[in-house]
């Protein structure tokens, strides 16, 4: 289904019409006035952002949590303990809360995909350490 954004007169904003990369979407005949940023087109969420967490969130916790559930800890109340214990709450983004984030990882820890997570993030912790390497090098 296609959404049809049409004839609108929209003034004095931050970002105007914000909308993921692939959606469906028409715009036509909008007039936009001193808006920062008229039209955001967005990248959809990554892994992390999809647990409920900041997209700036510390790989190393979340691997952390996934390793727990690698070793079995896979009942709500254990990844409760874990998910605490590693300070992830102190990183919800601002639509989640901690049953998003528990049963974010209790619905994986009950799927095939615990590994290819650690795998994931696992590379992103290294590219990252490489990056911040590469860099300290040149200052």
């Amino acid at each position: 289904m296609s959404v049809k954004i049409y004839d609108n007169y929209i003034e004095g904003c931050c970002i105007e019409i914000s909308t993921p990369k692939n959606a469906d979407v028409e715009f036509g005949a909008n007039k936009i006035v001193n808006c920062k940023t008229a039209i955001e087109l967005r990248d959809p969420p990554g892994f992390i952002e999809s647990l409920g967490l900041r997209r700036d969130t510390p790989i190393d916790k979340v691997l952390q949590v996934l390793s727990a559930l690698s070793e079995g800890k896979t009942n709500q109340s254990e990844i409760e303990s874990v998910v605490k214990k590693t300070g992830l709450l102190d990183w919800l983004s601002g639509a989640a809360n901690a049953s998003t984030l528990i049963n974010a990882f209790y619905q994986l820890a009950n799927s095939s995909l615990v590994q290819q997570a650690i795998a994931l993030l696992s590379e992103m912790m290294i590219r990252q350490f490489q990056w911040t390497q590469k860099r300290a090098t040149k200052l």
